[in-house]
């Protein structure tokens, strides 16, 4: 268990962000006891299906997704 990183808290900082570089349009600011760092929203969908995927979470209705993917069609959510 030593190799478990501290889990991080959402510092309630969240950013809209327009990057011509990345398709990430809201950045959430984290913070561990070492570390500052971002994740995009898209990560954290990615996240989110992954939860589903594994029966963490129950089933988000498939319109949701379909909505979620026409606003973000660079997430790689797989069936």
């Amino acid at each position: 268990m030593d190799n478990i990183p501290t889990k991080a808290q959402l510092t309630e900082d969240v950013e809209k962000v327009h990057c011509d570089n990345c398709s990430e349009e809201y950045l959430f600011h984290l913070k561990d006891t070492v570390h500052d760092f971002s994740i995009g929203l898209i990560d954290i969908l990615e996240c989110l299906h992954f939860a589903e995927e594994q029966g963490a979470i129950p089933p988000l209705p498939t319109d949701w997704w379909l909505t979620i993917e026409s606003n973000y069609p660079e997430l790689t959510r797989r069936e």
